[in-house]
């Protein structure tokens, strides 16, 4: 009897070690080891579902996005990738790059200039060829909601020139007559270029402000704003006739543009009844995409604005869906008023002293 008793304390004894020595050999997990962890996200399927698109993150770091056809047969792999979109067609995806992670961090912390920090990219991936196309300093880029074939994208603008001293007029030479000038607040255009996805064809579109796509992608509306005082307005280009026309013309600050959901319409917030004003009323006008002059829908004393109200420029301008009403934002007009003159024997200074000055 005394055999199998002894046999079992060795066998226990065995066990009792092979769970001390698992035990020890267990990796105790750290905060590296969270960062390493990754999550999916951004997870988009193609309209015709052949392509599936996501993000795989670590914690910590740079992450990478896939693209992989729905039956297994391929799949594309790219670092750092976000606001990655499908075109309407499934023919293409288009997406924003951007700079790894240590190289932001560097030129934080060495305090670089934000001209000369690491920039987006933008990436177009052709799906059936598997061809990439990369340009270079672009932040973000603007694709129809049901557009194939046309994207926006602003480039990155040249560093700015330091000023020249202003040149004076030559002994015997009349001086220069000043040219109008905008008004204070008026700021200038950018540049945005649009491009063919299929063939590279690009379009620029200089002194660009604000701008909309109609639904398809075929036309896009933006407001030009230049430095000199000609040229302002709303246009629109037509990407198959390869022209632009004007919607509405003249020095103005045009800051809101809205088209109907069918695309027939088209609202446009401006100060262009005001221009001159410090704090101007703005209007709202309305035009037939297909042409005609632009017509004034609501002013300051306009029927249907309420007296001692009118539309501020922070208004909103929205279509319904039927596209026969026009939503947009009236408020109380404040009162113009100019601050009441301190006389000089009441006017006070204050000094502020610091418990280390000496007085």
């Amino acid at each position: 009897m005394k055999r199998p008793i002894a046999l079992g304390l060795a066998l226990a004894t065995v066990a009792c070690l092979s769970v001390a020595v698992a035990t020890a050999q267990k990796k105790t997990l750290t905060h590296a080891d969270y960062d390493t962890w990754k999550a999916i996200s951004g997870i988009n399927l193609s309209n015709d579902g052949k392509w599936l698109a996501f993000t795989i993150a670590p914690q910590e770091g740079d992450n990478v996005f896939e693209v992989k056809a729905t039956d297994g047969s391929k799949v594309y792999k790219f670092d750092r990738g976000t606001s990655v979109r499908f075109t309407d067609d499934s023919k293409f995806v288009v997406a924003t790059i951007i700079p790894k992670r240590e190289d932001t961090l560097k030129a934080t912390r060495d305090k670089v200039k934000p001209e000369d920090r690491p920039k987006n990219n933008l990436f177009i991936l052709n799906l059936a060829t598997g061809e990439t196309t990369v340009i270079e300093k672009v932040a973000s880029y603007n694709l129809a909601r049901k557009g194939s074939g046309w994207i926006v994208y602003p480039p990155e603008p040249p560093k700015p020139e330091p000023a020249k001293p202003e040149e004076k007029p030559k002994e015997g030479e009349p001086p220069k007559q000043e040219e109008p000038k905008k008004k204070k607040g008026h700021g200038d255009g950018a540049t945005y270029i649009a491009r063919n996805l299929a063939t590279g064809e690009e379009v620029k579109f200089e002194n660009t402000g604000t701008y909309a796509w109609d639904e398809f992608g075929t036309k896009l509306y933006f407001v030009r704003t230049p430095k000199p005082v000609t040229g302002h307005g709303v246009f629109v280009y037509d990407f198959a006739a390869k022209k632009e026309r004007p919607i509405m013309e003249g020095l103005a600050q045009y800051t809101r543009i809205a088209l109907s959901e069918d695309g027939r319409r088209i609202a446009i917030l401006t100060d262009k009844d005001n221009y001159e004003a410090e704090k101007p009323s703005f209007s709202v006008y309305c035009a037939e995409t297909s042409g005609g002059t632009a017509k004034r829908a609501a002013y300051e004393g306009d029927e249907g604005v309420p007296i001692s109200w009118y539309v501020p420029p922070t208004s909103s301008i929205r279509w319904n869906k039927a596209a026969d009403r026009l939503l947009f934002t009236t408020v109380v007009k404040p009162p113009l008023k100019d601050p009441p003159v301190v006389p000089d024997d009441e006017k006070v200074s204050l000094d502020i002293w610091n418990w280390k000055d000496v007085e």
